[in-house]
């Protein structure tokens, strides 16, 4: 077993090993149930929001890493049949990530924009098990869907802009692609927009009453977002929901 590795998953709250771990924007790791009662604490007493290990200030914002819960599971794993069983459901999934890849491409290469903007994205990210993280790669595809009017691939292209991933930074042209994609339907650019204003992250004045605005347009498309965009967006709108209400109570 690689104690260096387990001791990287580790939760740094309750100082014990998850199963399924989220990344938080301190670059560490946590139970998804320690991090989120953190962050809770810091609002309930009016503190900014920290790292519970470095102690500066940071976001709100959580990812659950695609491969890490499985790769957690074999460094932990027993050898014989739970290993084996492990190793079916690992064959199963990279099967169907497989065929779900092959699908992808093959309607980009016949002009479908919106599985051009989904491999864009994925090449950009890096998020999807089986693809390797390509920027360029990523920016042309969103540059093709962009032409043919998808307003994610718009969405995709606005947020490298604006944080100058693969590209020259330009946030005041990223801010403007993010807000003209959200508006054009775009739910991951008005989640984004939102998560921004709400945590006062990438030079953004923390907002709450901007960041419900964007938050609510991206709920009336929650269904394009991934599992862990929808997942996030619900615990921003009841945070920020309480937040507003508790502040107007304080203000009669």
């Amino acid at each position: 077993m690689d104690s260096d590795c387990l001791s990287k998953y580790t939760c740094k709250i309750c100082n014990t090993l998850p199963r399924l771990p989220v990344l938080a924007e301190d670059g560490e790791f946590y139970h998804e149930a320690c991090i989120e009662t953190h962050f809770k604490k810091c609002i309930d007493s009016d503190e900014s929001i920290s790292s519970p290990v470095t102690k500066k200030p940071m976001g709100t914002q959580t990812i659950q890493p695609v491969t890490i819960p499985r790769y957690i599971e074999k460094l932990t794993s027993y050898e014989g049949l739970e290993q084996r069983s492990q190793d079916i459901d690992d064959s199963s999934q990279h099967e169907t990530n497989s065929e779900k890849i092959t699908l992808t491409k093959e309607k980009a290469s016949h002009g479908s924009a919106q599985h051009m903007a989904l491999l864009g994205r994925w090449y950009l990210l890096g998020e999807e098990d089986g693809i390797d993280c390509d920027v360029k790669r990523g920016i042309e595809l969103c540059q093709a869907a962009v032409l043919l009017g998808d307003c994610n691939a718009k969405a995709y292209l606005g947020l490298c802009l604006f944080c100058g991933f693969g590209v020259e930074k330009d946030r005041e042209e990223g801010f403007a692609q993010l807000v003209e994609a959200a508006f054009e339907g775009s739910a991951f650019a008005a989640y984004k927009l939102g998560c921004y204003y709400f945590s006062g992250t990438h030079g953004f004045k923390e907002d709450w009453r901007s960041a419900l605005k964007w938050l609510n347009r991206a709920e009336e498309n929650k269904h394009l977002l991934t599992y862990v965009e929808s997942s996030n967006l619900h615990k921003y709108l009841t945070l920020g929901s309480s937040y507003l209400t508790s502040d107007s109570d304080l203000a009669k």
